[in-house]
Parts: C-alpha cells; sequence; structure tokens
C-alpha cells in the first residue's frame, strides 16, 4: 500500500483550515508549492481532502519515486523537505491577523455621546461568537466582510450588513473608528487626529469612550473567508 503524496499551490494555504483535525498529516514547502503526505492508498481518498484544490496527485514508493495515478514509470523524485505536523505547519506558515495593545494616545481628545446616529460599520466581538456564525453564515454574506483578530480572543469585523451577533458596534469617519452613538467633540478634527496618529495612513484607529485609542494596521485585516476564520480561531 503505497503513500499519497500532494501538492497545493502556496496561493491556496488558508485552505488548510479545512484539513486541521487531521492529526496524521504533515506538510512541507517550497517556493511555489505545499506539500501533504500522511495519507495511503486505502482505495476512498478523504472527503476533506478532495475538496482541496489539489495541483498535483502522487504516489511515493520506498526510494521516494514519485508515480502518477495508474503509472508505473515514475514521473520524479520527491525532493528533500522539512516535513512539520499539520498544527505546527500552519501555526508558522498563516499569517494571524492581529489586533495591537491599546495605544495611550488620549492627546486631549474627547469623544462625546452624540444626537446624531450613525450607521455602524464595525463591529468588536470575541473570536467564539465569530466562530459560530462564520461556520453557518451563506458565503454571500461573508465576502461583504474583513476581520482582525487579537491575542485576547477579540474580533474587529468590518464590513455592511453587520453580522447579527453580540458586540460593541462602531462607524467610520475617514480611518477612524468612534463607538455607535458618539462623537469626537470636535468632529471637524477628523483629519487633523488621522494625521497626527496615522501619518503613513496605513491602519484604522479605534477609539473608546475614554479618548483611548488604538491603531490596526491594514495588513493584519483579512477576508472573512471561513477557512481564514477557522485557522485564526486555532493560531491564537
Amino acid at each position: 500500500m503505497y503513500e499519497l503524496i500532494f501538492t497545493l499551490d502556496k496561493k491556496n494555504i488558508d485552505s488548510l483550515g479545512n484539513i486541521r483535525s487531521m492529526a496524521d498529516l504533515k506538510l512541507a514547502a517550497d517556493e511555489h508549492n505545499i506539500w501533504l503526505r500522511g495519507l495511503y492508498d486505502t482505495g476512498e481518498t478523504d472527503k476533506a481532502i478532495r475538496q482541496l484544490p489539489i495541483k498535483h496527485s502522487y504516489y511515493v514508493d520506498e526510494n521516494g519515486l514519485l508515480f502518477a495515478p495508474g503509472s508505473v514509470t515514475p514521473v520524479a523524485v520527491l525532493p528533500q523537505l522539512s516535513w512539520q505536523p499539520i498544527a505546527e505547519f500552519i501555526s508558522i506558515h498563516i499569517p494571524v491577523a492581529a489586533l495591537p495593545a491599546k495605544m495611550e494616545e488620549y492627546a486631549a481628545i474627547k469623544v462625546l455621546p452624540s444626537d446624531t446616529g450613525k450607521k455602524g460599520t464595525a463591529l468588536v466581538t470575541t473570536l467564539q461568537q465569530w466562530k459560530a456564525y462564520a461556520e453557518t453564515a451563506p458565503a454571500i454574506r461573508l465576502a461583504q466582510l474583513q476581520f482582525a483578530v487579537s491575542q485576547k480572543s477579540e474580533v474587529l469585523i468590518i464590513g455592511t450588513p453587520l453580522p447579527s451577533i453580540p458586540g460593541k458596534e462602531y462607524w467610520k469617519a475617514g480611518n477612524i473608528l468612534l463607538p455607535c452613538g458618539y462623537d469626537l467633540e470636535i468632529p471637524m478634527a477628523v483629519s487633523f487626529i488621522n494625521e497626527k496618529l496615522n501619518p503613513q495612513q496605513d491602519g484604522l484607529l479605534i477609539f473608546d469612550t475614554d479618548g483611548s485609542c488604538e491603531k490596526i494596521d491594514f495588513a493584519y485585516i483579512v477576508s472573512a473567508k471561513r477557512s481564514a476564520v477557522r485557522l485564526s480561531s486555532i493560531t491564537v
């Protein structure tokens, strides 16, 4: 019974969330591909494996020769790779969105209750609530959303419509997020605050009602694919 070898394109790395529970799998990476091993030809491939965007499938013999399915002639030699259990591979190779620690940036900025209601376009909730929602939400709903996750298992969700889950809603002014029902003491100061606290305009500033804020770089905000949510839940 030969061992099976699969390759995936690196751009499809987030699809690995669907097989994260298969502890016997080992993965490795080269410049362009992800390599997967640890399964054997039993006549039926696991459904989760069949759903992966497989690039190539092989059998490997005891000499490391690779055979295409149904072929008796080797087509390649298994390269020397650094193989890791799937849990270790994911934790190293999957970038995890991360909310930074709170920046103590009061700078005499006041956030006050407002009589003008603004529609929420962001939500801070728990990873548990977000994961439960993402598991059952239609893909068309998730496609409208982005998210970032903190090491404390807090999640910032951005987009419309926001999911109907418990959390704190925020509205957006430029690259500033303010709690719904609140506004800056001087609303016209949005541009000045952006320039002072976010000079590169490379992230979002989230203000709390006490005037403190935290910055989240855009690089840490990822598309709300179901697989990305699953991976975040096991890497924070």
